[in-house]
């Protein structure tokens, strides 16, 4: 898969061979966590280090992997603080779960 530019079709959506690349990353980021990755917070934070390394021009799958399951362990592994209305339930940090894609 050679470097393409732009990196986006002309909907500003992701090309099918990006879309695989990412996949495959987001793949391999859950399995180096198990059970860890079954979490939804887990799962969107690692998806979107991963998006946002694509964005920057960061392809090495061992790169976004490495990141995205560092940042999954974070968020898996974070506790509920007490009063936050979360109790029982695990949220992403603020800046995870606001983040928004698009063009």
């Amino acid at each position: 898969m050679g470097r393409r530019d732009p990196d986006f079709t002309s909907d500003g959506l992701y090309l099918p061979d990006d879309v695989s690349a990412m996949a495959d990353a987001f793949k391999v980021a859950c399995a180096k966590l198990g059970a860890l990755a079954d979490q939804d917070e887990v799962r969107r934070a690692m998806a979107i280090v991963i998006a946002h390394h694509y964005d920057m021009g960061l392809r090495r799958t061992d790169r976004m992997v490495a990141s995205a399951a560092s940042l999954g362990r974070i968020v898996g592994k974070t506790p509920d603080l007490p009063g936050s209305g979360t109790a029982g339930r695990r949220t992403a940090p603020a800046g995870v779960r606001d983040t928004e894609f698009g063009p």
